[in-house]
């Protein structure tokens, strides 16, 4: 009995020995908020260029969309909006490229723009979001940004509860409050019950028939969280191109804005939320501007390395060797 116990653990501890080499060879490069802010005031310096900052005095937030950074300074003002690699920085006004050597920065083309709406609504943690499906799910993706203390989305949640039964779609909802954190503390309480709710859709559609949302256990979206996280995505989303007003407002599959309506009919739900209103879609590019920095081609042998790293699309696969003989030697002797 104790051969065959001391042969279980054996098997059970080369499981685990194999199984570790699997994660570590499937890890994804990734940085964050810091070798972010560190890679663009890099790329910057190398081009002669400044923001007026360091990464002591600035701080890069991540948001809701992998590979995007929200930057602030010290006290929370806004900088700009930045990828992991550091080598875009901008705003609702556009983007600016950088490389990895002295090319003067340049203004991301209106080609450059598109591509990279589409990998941000790609990159958007759609599973943090609330999802609400009606019907079979239409096959639909669309951000819902919708207030507690709102009265038009209160109307839009009842009109889709009376007359949408007959529509197929799916909202990743981003709830919120009109109110910033400061003043409406209570309200960002609510947002955050709900969204920390063990089934936080069942928690959403039930608000909308109670206007009150149980006590629930804590998550990432603590009521100052959760504030952070939706304003973050509206300013993402707003600097690609995709920007969201007042609430409620839907962000199509494609990136533009759909139009909310007071007097909603069934007809109109479908044609605009439902299948039908599905948008046709580009293919899918490789993406070049939410890749993780380490996967970004460092300088190795002069210029014609760091041409290499310039180029936003540059890609390195990253190998790690593990001697899986050489870990069983060491674990069971």
């Amino acid at each position: 009995m104790n051969v065959f116990k001391q042969s279980f653990r054996q098997w059970r501890a080369l499981g685990a020995v194999v199984g570790m080499a699997g994660a570590m060879l499937a890890l994804p490069a990734h940085a964050d908020g810091r070798s972010a802010t560190h890679n663009l005031l890099a790329n910057m310096a190398r081009a002669n260029r400044s923001l007026g900052i360091t990464e002591k005095d600035s701080r890069a937030m991540p948001t809701l969309v992998r590979g995007m950074y929200v930057l602030n300074d010290n006290k929370g003002a806004f900088i700009g909006i930045i990828n992991e690699a550091g080598t875009i920085y901008g705003d609702v006004n556009g983007f600016q490229v950088l490389s990895t050597n002295s090319t003067p920065p340049r203004k991301m083309t209106s080609e450059e723009m598109s591509d990279l709406q589409q990998e941000v609504l790609a990159a958007i943690e759609y599973d943090k979001l609330i999802k609400v499906t009606y019907g079979n799910g239409g096959g639909r993706k669309i951000v819902l940004f919708s207030a507690v203390d709102c009265g038009f989305c209160q109307r839009f949640e009842q009109d889709f509860i009376k007359k949408g039964s007959g529509v197929n779609t799916t909202f990743y909802v981003v709830p919120m409050s009109l109110q910033d954190f400061n003043g409406g503390v209570a309200k960002w309480q609510t947002v955050s019950r709900i969204w920390c709710a063990d089934d936080s859709t069942a928690a959403w559609r039930k608000y909308w028939n109670t206007l009150d949302a149980a006590p629930g256990h804590s998550c990432e979206f603590d009521p100052k969280s959760a504030e952070q996280a939706a304003r973050y995505l509206k300013q993402v989303l707003a600097a690609v191109g995709s920007r969201a007003g007042g609430t409620p407002s839907f962000v199509r599959e494609d990136g533009s804005i759909l139009n909310n309506k007071a007097d909603m009919d069934s007809a109109y739900m479908k044609k605009t939320f439902g299948s039908d209103g599905m948008p046709k879609l580009a293919a899918a590019k490789q993406p070049q501007w939410l890749v993780a920095a380490a996967d970004v081609p460092s300088s190795q042998n002069g210029d014609d390395a760091q041409q290499t790293a310039a180029q936003p699309g540059a890609q390195q696969s990253k190998k790690i060797k593990i001697d899986v003989k050489d870990a069983l030697k060491k674990l069971f002797n």
